[in-house]
């Protein structure tokens, strides 16, 4: 059902929601096997009844200091849309109005899903919090009755160490 956008904010209580290990979907043949976390029951929640999956991951930073640039990068099938802190910072085949029933607006090949897609999100650095943070990603299929489902995602925050003038990562 409709739950609204509240579930993006770092505050939502999301108690009664299940625990996962990222990647988050199924595999129905072959493919996304290995990329599939623990926990989380998406096929049976979602096979042949809906498109969405609602994903939610906590994450905190002790200093935000010297981050310069900051990346998302992720392997999925088919679309998404991705919040941090509750605002929308990256999509990819979405549609515009996105509800929680929404279907991705494409197909996307194995090949396509299994390359790691990266996106400059350094200008959405201000959002990132000292401590609590919230990666939010309303992640979508193309259809309910897909083969296969996946959301591996990752925030890649860079920083450069004055001193040796090296990158981190």
């Amino acid at each position: 059902a409709d739950i609204g956008t509240a579930w993006q904010n770092i505050q939502f209580d999301d108690s009664t929601w299940e625990d996962a290990t990222t990647g988050i979907g199924y595999e129905r043949s072959s493919g996304y096997e290995n990329l599939i976390g623990a926990g989380g029951d998406v096929e049976n929640q979602t096979y042949d009844i809906n498109s969405t999956v609602y994903v939610r991951i906590p994450f905190n930073l002790d200093s935000v200091d010297g981050i310069y640039g900051l990346k998302f990068r992720k392997k999925y099938d088919d679309g998404f849309i991705a919040y941090l802190n509750g605002t929308e910072i990256a999509r990819r085949e979405a549609p515009r109005n996105a509800q929680w029933d929404s279907e991705a607006t494409t197909n996307r090949s194995n090949t396509d899903v299994l390359t790691r897609d990266i996106i400059d999100i350094s200008a959405h650095l201000p959002l990132l919090e000292e401590k609590d943070n919230m990666l939010a990603v309303h992640a979508l299929n193309n259809a309910a009755t897909s083969s296969n489902f996946l959301f591996l995602p990752e925030l890649v925050g860079i920083r450069i160490d004055e001193e040796s003038q090296r990158y981190f990562i």
